[in-house]
């Protein structure tokens, strides 16, 4: 095999075909499609820079773990209950039932001596002021506020620990408590009253529904500034006195995070808490407590842990967008033009090389404006052109002379 260097040429021009001295080929529809493109390359601009900064589109991720240590203030939570019968009318309670509320903190000492402290509430009339406070406006619906049996706010310190029941770690709770009046000799819970005669309480408490409100949290992803919206909620539970019923309502912690920044990370944390579950456990043995209790609700912390990430579209994803879109756009209509122009293409070309006349022969340019070293092969058509025309028309010749 010859060794050839022109072979190993990397720098090689290719030769380019030029029509009416542009390299590209300009049409009509090449002018209109290249308008469209623009047109969309702007709208395209408008509608992401929008979305960057309008904080319309966002990707959630969501998980949830195990957190054995979760911690919850509940102190300024406004918490009230109240007694319907089975038509939905409050039940006098004076004189039959009796409502108070226990705070359970259970810890460990040195020596893994359980220590369980039991701190005693006294319900009061719901007040909307002193009650409510700043969170009257989410129970405004209510009509029958002021028959209910509240919490005190900020009097005592309620905050909820680790789970309920954990043998390990210390953990407390809510137990919110109902029983029949009975005698007792704790005149903090409950001062000296007359209590009805048991067969009347028992009859008139056969069936009977403990409705309880509380504030809750749901979460809106779409609101950016605050996700987590405060929420009034209201639950009913039935309960007999013949029966003993126990409620357990589960709070969960939920961590929030929110990339708000335009183009560099910026994270914000929001943490605050949800329901997680509601069960019921109930005994249908004939209630024979000596206190008279025939229900409670006991309000823990869960141990499930949710965790939200929402990040927005950054400036840089958006121009990535963009990009992607015009050269989708333009790949579409390049392969449209393509097909549609090369025929076009090769005419014109062709027209740029030649100039076509109706002239006679003799008189016809065979190369304008162009100069090629082949002319002989341009005679040698001419000849054969003219031999043609001297066998279809023998008088050719004649007319030629003549002319001349």
């Amino acid at each position: 095999m010859n060794f050839n260097l022109k072979n190993y040429d990397i720098l090689s021009v290719n030769p380019q075909l030029y029509v009416e001295s542009e390299k590209r080929q300009k049409t009509e529809f090449g002018g209109f499609t290249s308008v469209i493109l623009v047109m969309i390359l702007m709208a395209s601009m408008v509608y992401f820079f929008l979305e960057v900064f309008l904080r319309n589109s966002f990707l959630v991720i969501y998980n949830q773990i195990t957190d054995s240590r979760p911690v919850l203030n509940f102190t300024n939570l406004p918490i009230g209950l109240a007694l319907f019968d089975s038509q939905a009318k409050l039940v006098d309670m004076e004189g039959q039932v009796r409502i108070f509320a226990e705070f359970h903190e259970i810890s460990a000492d040195k020596n893994r001596e359980v220590l369980h402290k039991i701190i005693k509430i006294k319900l009061e009339r719901c007040n909307i002021s002193n009650h409510l406070g700043e969170y009257k406006d989410y129970f405004k619906k209510n009509p029958l506020l002021e028959k209910y049996w509240c919490i005190p706010k900020g009097k005592y310190n309620l905050t909820l620990h680790g789970n309920w029941a954990d043998s390990v770690n210390s953990n407390s709770y809510l137990l919110l408590k109902i029983s029949k009046c009975f005698n007792t000799e704790d005149t903090y819970l409950f001062p000296t009253q007359i209590c009805k005669n048991m067969t009347l309480i028992d009859s008139n408490l056969l069936q009977v529904f403990l409705n309880i409100f509380y504030l809750d949290n749901d979460i809106d992803h779409n609101n950016y500034e605050n996700p987590g919206q405060l929420i009034s909620k209201s639950e009913t539970f039935a309960l007999s006195s013949t029966s003993y019923s126990s409620y357990y309502i589960k709070k969960k912690i939920v961590k929030y995070q929110t990339d708000s920044g335009f183009l560099f990370s910026n994270l914000r944390n929001e943490n605050f808490f949800q329901e997680d579950t509601l069960s019921m456990i109930t005994d249908l043995s004939v209630n024979k407590s000596p206190t008279g209790l025939f229900g409670n609700i006991n309000i823990s912390l869960s141990k499930k842990t949710d965790i939200f990430f929402r990040g927005y579209i950054k400036l840089q994803s958006a121009l990535a967008n963009i990009g992607g879109i015009v050269e989708g756009i333009f790949f579409f209509f390049s392969a449209i033009m393509k097909l549609l122009m090369k025929r076009y293409y090769y005419t014109e070309l062709g027209k740029s090389a030649y100039k076509f006349s109706a002239d006679p022969i003799d008189k016809i340019q065979y190369f304008q404006p162009f100069k090629f070293k082949n002319y002989k092969i341009f005679k040698n058509e001419k000849r054969i052109r003219e031999s043609k025309l001297n066998q279809n028309y023998p008088n050719y010749h004649l007319q030629k002379n003549n002319t001349k």
